[in-house]
């Protein structure tokens, strides 16, 4: 998306007549005055805690006096407290009954005595890392589970294929969901190509292993020739040819294949990693409880560290059980790849970092993660009798376990960072998916204030509980977000989800598709953004009224593929004269954004920076084929 700040399009931000609703000038200032001058926002941070006994029971019958919650390891003021039973046929009421002789502090009186306690589930299936046969297994055992959540829960499900698709936008029609589950075992799933891509890169290897090995036999035989000749000359044996560094195993080249794979691999997971933080980012907007089911077959941390583990057996002298040519490569020349290096090079393709600072988002966005490794219980397999060195290789216990334990990495850290759970190992998910149902429907919801506003800082946040063996989960990180941060955020939302409200009353039209740059085939597509100015707050200034808008917009290709928010700053200035007439009109601002041909989702979030109201709208755009519709 491409948006376009021209000088027609600063000459289109102005007063446009159009059919003026029924209002007067006193009617529209007052609210304005009022808004401005008396809003109040109380900032309440809720935290939802899972309480759990050693074998993963719920734990009921905590009160507020059990709880210490420290942020930035300052105690916190508990002001909201409640025990949720959603099992229940009503919410539970809020705890009142204290521990004997406590005397809670009194809680603000414009803080809501209970939080909103409505689920939005994302179910998000990475079909580049996962196969279809896991996938379909687990999705028959997970639907069952989906289409019975508790009345009033809305589930969404979305895919990463590559580029975030979402397949079923929030609903609470079970019948619907339970269609659009069965409908995912159409989709394509392309865990298997990076499998083959790895056993295409050990095969390399191998290849130049063994041709190395081949020369370094000829050389071999070629020393003993010279040697021998040398011998019945009666010269001396240091005659003979020296050997070649470039004779000799574990040349350097033999690292590129992995490098080369293991860089790929890495770009691949880092685009994952994009695609989930853009839904977090989309589902923070999102009033209530959020979760998100990730649904792989797992990610690695460090793409590629099994094969330079391999390499490390080869080159290090450990290779040969598997068939492959090995050598110490340390008492070769200096020009040789060794076991040694192979850990190093590993570690520069990590992505640790940036798993642990998407668990961190994600808590910050207050969006629990459960991760689910769809491989199940794998069994070891046998040694074949037609089994080749590479999968000999593949399977020997130090490079399968370090396979293993990178999948399964960035899956722990994604629900221990944010207070979900990650599941491995379960081809039978009735115990781990009764687990997820005692967390939705038994928690403890705690908040506090906390003694800053849209500060914009991550703040660490701690949860205690002083009852004996009892274990606790919940997000870690809280983030103050400023205010033009949560539009985006809601802007996102209305892209992704297509969810907003709209209390500025603001109406969407498209204008004339203009033809795009010169050589392209992408079209100019005019949105024009019309918002009644009676609506709008509005302050005295002179001999005018002023106040400031700000426009937001983002766009999405049927692709997945999606703009960053834009944002520009709309000032009004109204002469006071003839202003009663002019405040019954509508005030239109158009944006030119270049899109191609396909179909595209529009949203567009208004804020009034003096009420602070904004209103979230989406349009789809459908490009080529003539006129924009």
């Amino acid at each position: 998306m491409r948006i376009k700040h021209t000088a027609p399009l600063a000459a289109l931000a102005t007063v446009c007549l159009l059919t003026p609703p029924a209002a007067s000038l006193s009617a529209q200032t007052a609210p304005a005055e009022k808004s401005f001058g008396e809003q109040v926002e109380v900032n309440v941070v809720n935290v939802e805690v899972y309480a759990t006994d050693a074998d993963g029971r719920p734990v009921n019958g905590l009160q507020r006096g059990d709880f210490t919650l420290l942020e930035d390891g300052k105690p916190m003021q508990i002001v909201n407290f409640e025990a949720v039973d959603r099992t229940e046929a009503a919410p539970a009421a809020p705890a009142a009954t204290e521990p004997a002789g406590a005397t809670p502090a009194a809680a603000p009186a414009d803080v809501a005595a209970v939080a909103d306690d409505r689920l939005h589930l994302v179910v998000f299936i990475d079909n580049t890392h996962v196969a279809a046969a896991h996938r379909t297994r687990v999705l028959r055992q997970l639907r069952d589970f989906l289409t019975r959540l508790t009345a009033g829960d809305e589930v969404m499900i979305a895919t990463y294929d590559p580029g975030l698709h979402v397949r079923l936008p929030f609903t609470a029609d079970r019948e619907a969901l339970g269609r659009a589950v069965d409908a995912m075992e159409r989709i394509a799933a392309d865990g298997g190509a990076e499998t083959r891509a790895r056993r295409g890169a050990l095969q390399h290897v191998l290849d130049i292993q063994e041709r190395a090995a081949l020369a370094s036999a000829k050389q071999g035989a070629r020393e003993d020739t010279l040697s021998g000749r040398a011998e019945l000359r009666g010269g001396s044996t240091d005659e003979a040819e020296a050997p070649s560094e470039a004779d000799t195993l574990c040349p350097p080249e033999i690292a590129e294949p992995v490098k080369a794979y293991a860089g790929e691999a890495r770009q691949e997971i880092l685009r994952s990693i994009t695609g989930l933080t853009v839904l977090v980012n989309s589902l923070s907007g999102l009033p209530g409880r959020k979760a998100l089911l990730h649904v792989s077959d797992g990610l690695s941390v460090t793409p590629g560290e099994e094969l330079f583990q391999a390499l490390a057996e080869i080159c290090g002298g450990g290779g040969t059980a598997s068939g492959v040519p090995s050598a110490d490569a340390q008492t070769l020349g200096v020009r040789t790849y060794r076991a040694s290096q192979a850990m190093l090079d590993a570690q520069s393709y990590g992505t640790a970092k940036q798993w642990n600072d998407l668990a961190a988002h994600a808590s910050a966005q207050r969006v629990t993660l459960y991760t689910l490794q769809a491989t199940g219980l794998e069994a070891g397999a046998s040694a074949a009798a037609d089994m080749g060195p590479e999968d000999r290789l593949l399977q020997a216990a130090s490079v399968a376990s370090v396979e293993k334990e990178n999948r399964r990495g960035s899956l722990n850290a994604l629900a221990s960072g944010t207070g979900g759970r990650a599941i491995f190992d379960a081809n039978d998910l009735a115990r781990d998916i009764a687990h997820i149902k005692d967390d939705f429907a038994h928690y403890y919801s705690l908040g506090y204030t906390p003694p800053h506003s849209g500060d914009g800082r991550a703040h660490n946040i701690v949860i205690k509980v002083q009852s004996p063996g009892v274990r606790v989960r919940h997000r870690q990180v809280y983030r103050d977000k400023p205010p033009l941060e949560r539009v985006v955020d809601r802007t996102l939302a209305a892209l992704f989800l297509g969810t907003g409200d709209n209390p500025l009353g603001v109406t969407l039209q498209l204008g004339e598709t203009a033809p795009g740059s010169a050589g392209s085939t992408s079209s100019i597509i005019p949105i024009r953004v019309l918002i009644p100015l009676n609506n709008i707050g509005l302050t005295l200034h002179g001999e005018s009224y002023d106040g400031k808008l700000r426009i937001f917009v983002a766009t999405q290709s049927a692709g997945g593929g999606n703009s960053a928010v834009r944002q520009m700053e709309v000032p009004l200035h109204i002469p006071m004269q003839n202003s009663q007439a002019t405040m019954m009109q509508s005030y239109l601002y158009e944006v030119k954004l270049q899109l191609p041909p396909g179909e595209h989702r529009v949203a567009i979030g208004v804020r009034d920076d003096i009420t602070t109201l904004v209103s979230y709208l989406t349009q789809k755009v459908q490009v080529g084929g003539g006129a924009a519709k």
